[in-house]
Order: structure tokens, then C-alpha cells, then sequence
């Protein structure tokens, strides 16, 4: 599950110029934070369900397996970004 969401650019507005400065990235994010920062939606078909994490889709054929793999999300974020990511490069 990517780190796709980039903070706006902080805009700087002075008396002698008007520039925009690239906000720091930081990182690593804690658990808590990757949680709070990536929206989650649900969307559940015939068969299997869409899982959406921040920017990334993901389709399962069996709700049972998207919940233990959303499960595994909650419990421990940054382990399921890392596998989320290896899969999808």
C-alpha cells in the first residue's frame, strides 16, 4: 500500500517575491500515521470486493481472503506496505 499522497507545496508569499517551497518528506511514518493518511473504501461485488488504500486498488475474488489481508493492514501498516509494494513492482 504506496505512499502516493504528496503534501501540496507550501506557498511563500513576501514582500519581494512569490515562490512556492517543496515541503520535506518525511519518513518513516509509524503505524498510526500510515493509517491516518490513507483513505480506505470498500466496494463489494458479486464475487470478491475492491479494496482501495490511498491511491492503490486492490481486487479480491474472495471477501474472507480481503479481510484477513485488511486485517493484516490494521494490525501492522508499514509490514503491509512493504508486501503490497514488492507485489505490485
Amino acid at each position: 500500500m504506496e505512499d502516493c499522497k504528496q503534501e501540496p507545496p507550501i506557498r511563500v508569499d513576501g514582500p519581494c517575491e512569490d515562490r512556492e517551497v517543496e515541503r520535506p518528506i518525511r519518513e518513516p511514518y509509524t503505524d498510526l500515521e500510515l493509517l491516518k493518511i490513507h483513505n480506505v473504501t470498500f466496494k463489494f461485488a458479486d464475487v470478491g470486493c475492491i479494496i482501495s488504500v490511498g491511491c492503490k486498488t486492490y481486487c479480491f475474488s474472495d471477501n474472507i481472503v480481503a479481510l484477513e489481508e485488511f486485517s493484516k493492514y490494521v494490525k501492522n501498516p508499514s509490514e503491509a506496505h512493504k508486501k503490497w509494494s514488492n507485489k505490485l513492482n
